[in-house]
């Protein structure tokens, strides 16, 4: 088996500017690269913020599914699976793929493949970016909860008809094991970076942006902006002639901005909303340096630190010090890495020294070569044929 034939389900796919869109977009880039036919059944996008990652699949057929919410239910993952899931059938039944890809979250629309394996007997094979039912952090609304509820009962199922399980890191995949056992057909397949997207970018020539420190990213709310603000007021009073600025870029930055007013730090900030891919890539190439908050659990692994170690040797990291994203980046050296329960006056002393730095980078490391973008998507491939070999052998 050479070619292979493979349905792409995701609620988030390019141009949509989420998190969760990059990793199926760039998936499908590799694959259909790599001479496999490559079929996508995605929602109607409500924004194109990355409408510069679709040059790369447009010749991949996209079929869009418009999103009509007939009740107040603020669920994209639901609203896809109803919407969606007469397309999957209809295109497995006529198209005939090796395999569907379900890219999670969303979370509902992990039940449409089950459904569809044991109707016309298809095989899928699961994304995990983040948990389910394993998901570290509590529900915060009845909606939360139910979901959850649903994740317990139905993601045994679900796993157990995969043809193959993918998990971003290690310490995800023993999570989920621990909660509802280890399973053979399961592999870890990190997020990494695209050489394509780097060797597109390009330092700007613009003074002002080479002396900034760049955070381009969501502000969740499990991240310590609140503990850096405070660190980069004492950090400003120990060296006040430093005149360093930060820039944050991305989603949810009113969180950023209130941080920043409480700390007294507002005129040393500068607030963007959300880039597209290229541009995001471009600020945090020409910044002096990178800031990457790992939130507040071990589990969770910030995709962006690959383009960070790609295209910046001064990197400032604050969250759980135990988190993959920090493990990644203690292994390529870098200095600042600290625990979000680290007192301010630490924090705060690396802080400086981050400041007091410049990025110097000349070219990606090659330490870097096995988390390309191209690398991971041969060894997903690779995978998915194994798993498929053994069915064949099975059956």
């Amino acid at each position: 088996m050479t070619t292979l034939k493979i349905l792409f389900y995701a609620a988030e796919f390019a141009p949509a500017g989420t998190t969760g869109a990059i990793r199926p977009t760039k998936l499908a880039k590799y694959f259909s690269r790599f001479g496999h036919e490559i079929k996508v059944i995605s929602c109607q996008p409500n924004n194109t913020t990355y409408a510069d990652l679709l040059p790369a699949v447009e010749a991949i057929e996209i079929q869009r599914v418009r999103i009509r919410r007939i009740l107040p239910i603020n669920d994209t993952g639901l609203w896809f699976l109803l919407y969606s899931l007469p397309r999957l059938f209809r295109t497995a039944r006529e198209w005939k793929p090796h395999v569907i890809f379900v890219s999670v979250p969303h979370f509902y629309p992990a039940i449409a493949p089950l459904l569809v394996r044991i109707a016309l007997r298809t095989p899928y094979v699961i994304d995990y970016r983040d948990l389910w039912f394993g998901d570290p952090y509590p529900p915060i609304s009845v909606k939360d909860r139910i979901s959850r509820l649903l994740g317990r009962a139905l993601e045994p199922a679900i796993n157990r008809f995969s043809l193959l399980t993918v998990y971003i890191s290690d310490r995800m995949k023993a999570e989920q094991e621990a909660i509802f056992g280890m399973r053979k057909n399961s592999a870890v397949i990190s997020t990494g970076f695209d050489k394509d997207d780097i060797e597109r970018s390009t330092r700007s020539t613009n003074a002002d942006l080479r002396q900034v420190f760049t955070y381009v990213g969501n502000i969740d709310a499990n991240m310590q902006i609140d503990s850096f603000m405070k660190a980069l007021s004492a950090a400003i009073r120990e060296n006040p002639e430093e005149g360093a600025r930060v820039m944050f870029v991305g989603r949810n930055i009113e969180r950023a901005k209130q941080a920043a007013d409480a700390a007294g730090v507002t005129a040393r900030c500068i607030f963007r909303g959300p880039v597209g891919k290229t541009e995001a890539l471009d600020l945090v190439r020409t910044s002096r340096g990178t800031i990457i908050f790992g939130g507040n659990h071990p589990q969770r692994l910030n995709r962006k630190v690959f383009e960070a170690l790609a295209v910046s040797n001064n990197i400032f990291y604050l969250g759980d010090e135990s988190t993959p994203t920090a493990q990644i980046l203690r292994s390529f050296g870098m200095p600042h890495i600290l625990d979000q329960k680290s007192e301010t006056s630490k924090i705060s002393s690396h802080l400086q020294s981050f400041l007091s730095s410049r990025n110097s980078l000349a070219e990606i490391p090659r330490r870097l070569e096995e988390y390309s973008k191209e690398a991971l998507a041969r060894s997903y491939i690779d995978k998915i044929k194994e798993a498929l070999l053994l069915i064949d052998r099975h059956e």
